[in-house]
């Protein structure tokens, strides 16, 4: 077996057990808090991890004397735009999943979001 192939399928079954394990914690964390208070925390904590990567980043490309290109400055509304379009299906999709495993288990939930 090649190795790409085994390095393919064993990133696979981490995200399968990682996303299996946090649908559990969804549904345990229901028990106490409501969907929206449970996804602004989650959404809270993803902020908290990826802002000192994107300062990191930031940093990178100004040291490095990088100029800002004509199509950067003139993209910058395009990305905030589909930013904001991506961002509400994703609080879209979240808000329909979490209030759906109020009212079933996390298995269940599981597979209708595979689906």
């Amino acid at each position: 077996m090649n190795k790409n192939r085994i390095a393919g399928n064993a990133m696979l079954i981490m995200t399968s057990i990682i996303w299996g394990t946090a649908l559990v914690a969804q549904r345990t964390g229901m028990d106490y808090v409501g969907p929206f208070t449970f996804m602004a925390g989650r959404y809270f904590l993803a902020f908290l991890s990826l802002a000192p990567v994107a300062a990191a980043v930031k940093l990178r490309k100004k040291r490095s004397g990088c100029p800002e290109s004509y199509v950067q400055k003139n993209n910058k509304k395009n990305t905030i735009v589909s930013g904001i379009v991506t961002g509400f299906f994703l609080f879209l999709g979240s808000s329909f999943q979490q209030t759906g495993i109020l009212y079933t288990t996390a298995g269940k939930a599981g597979f209708i979001s595979s689906l």
